[in-house]
């Protein structure tokens, strides 16, 4: 084996290995959202409750460091608040992975966002319940 080739197929080692790495600390994360997070369960948009549609898993996860992170149906996202008393600001926008699924788990996931962006306030009990203009989200405990 040449210098060269040695080289590159160490290279290509530790490329494999950071992937692998970074895949189980990905998976790791949302094992840890399902298992310590709060699990989406119904919403309120116009006085109307409904529940999560079928098919659809849904959470969320405050780290309790100013991160959030969960499931929005189709994709994870990501981001930053902040938690005085009941009042909840985003600090920073959502991230959100883009993978694509069903028309209706799109929509749903479209709409969950919005809802979410737009709460201001949390109120923590046997349930969690996130407020805002555009609506409510209930989350309880992780399923």
């Amino acid at each position: 084996m040449t210098k060269f080739t040695a080289m590159k197929a160490s290279f290509l080692c530790r490329v494999s290995l950071c992937g692998m790495v970074a895949l189980f600390v990905g998976l790791a994360g949302c094992f840890a959202a399902e298992e310590g997070g709060w699990a989406f369960s119904s919403w309120k948009v116009d006085g109307t409750v409904s529940a999560v549609p079928s098919g659809v898993d849904a959470s969320i996860l405050f780290d309790g460091k100013g991160g959030v992170h969960g499931g929005s149906g189709v994709n994870m996202f990501s981001g930053g608040y902040s938690l005085e008393g009941s009042v909840l600001k985003w600090t920073t926008p959502f991230r959100s992975t883009r993978r694509a699924g069903p028309q209706e788990h799109m929509a749903f996931e479209q709409a969950f966002l919005g809802i979410l962006q737009a709460c201001d306030k949390l109120v923590e009990d046997q349930k969690l319940t996130l407020s805002g203009s555009k609506g409510e989200l209930v989350f309880e405990r992780g399923k």
